[in-house]
C-alpha cells in the first residue's frame, strides 16, 4: 500500500486470525507538544484493517474502505 508506506505504517504479520501492524513516533507525524496525529493513527488502523480483509477475502472477492470514523 504505497500511502500507508509512505506515512511509516509496517505491517508485522497478516494471517487470517491476526494482523500486526505498527507506526514508530516521528516528530514529522505529531501535533503540537509530540503527540501523535489523529490522522497518522487512522491511517494505521485503516491499514491494518485493510490487510485483515485482504487476507480473509474468499477467492475472487476484493474490498475497500467506504466509511472510516474515530
Amino acid at each position: 500500500m504505497p500511502f500507508a508506506r509512505f506515512c511509516g505504517v509496517e505491517l508485522v504479520a497478516a494471517t487470517p486470525d491476526a494482523v500486526e501492524g505498527r507506526l514508530a513516533w516521528s516528530q514529522d507525524r505529531c501535533t503540537a507538544n509530540g503527540r501523535l496525529h489523529g490522522g497518522a493513527l487512522m491511517t494505521l488502523g485503516d491499514t491494518v484493517g485493510a490487510a485483515c480483509a485482504f487476507v480473509n477475502l474468499p477467492d475472487g472477492a476484493s474490498t475497500t474502505t467506504i466509511e472510516s470514523k474515530t
